[in-house]
């Protein structure tokens, strides 16, 4: 056999050889990743989420009322029980709800409720049947209210139930009631009110 024909043969062999090897690799990397039509091969990664700061959320905070708010609230409880006190009464109650009302107003305005029940008083004697009027606040409206000047004006609402002869035989009607404040030293008092017919 001569030499060519031996380098002929060799590099076959080797040819062969090398094919087998690749075909073998072929095999084996087609075994571990299965490639399917119409897809593509990407590196594999792991996804993970970018750190947020941890956010806390507290009710926003209220602030509390201040002196001069606290001071109005409580002028309109008191102006309000005083417009239904003043607006119940009977000719056989003896009007003892109105006088309980004084400590709470001027000495202008116990007069003034003095002489309302005076003139209540001399009705009731020409009358001898039943009287009697209930009254109830619905609501208020603010229309002066000044703590530097000790002053303070409210506008209120109240429905009225009048009962003559019995309580059965009654007749409701709205009115409007202005009441007056002023301060004497550190207290708020009753200094005027003012009934408007809102029929």
């Amino acid at each position: 056999m001569s030499n060519r024909t031996k380098f002929i043969l060799l590099t076959s062999i080797g040819t062969i050889i090398v094919i087998v090897i690749l075909f073998v690799i072929y095999f084996i990397y087609k075994q571990n990743f299965p490639v399917k039509e119409g897809t593509t091969v990407t590196t594999p990664y792991s996804i993970t989420k970018p750190k947020t700061e941890e956010q806390t959320f507290s009710p926003s905070k209220i602030s509390p009322l201040t002196e001069q708010a606290k001071e109005k609230s409580e002028l309109e409880k008191m102006v309000f029980n005083f417009a239904e006190s003043l607006g119940s009464y009977s000719n056989q109650s003896d009007f003892q709800n109105i006088l309980s009302l004084k400590n709470l107003a001027t000495s202008k305005m116990q007069n003034w409720i003095d002489d309302f029940i005076n003139q209540e008083k001399n009705k009731n004697k020409l009358v001898n049947n039943y009287f009697g009027i209930t009254t109830k606040a619905l609501n208020i409206k603010e229309v002066k209210f000044n703590v530097k000047n000790t002053e303070a004006e409210f506008l209120i609402n109240v429905q009225r139930q009048e009962a003559k002869d019995s309580t059965q035989n009654t007749k409701v009607y709205f009115q409007d009631v202005l009441v007056k404040l002023i301060k004497e030293k550190d207290d708020w008092k009753i200094d005027e009110l003012q009934w408007n017919i809102n029929q």
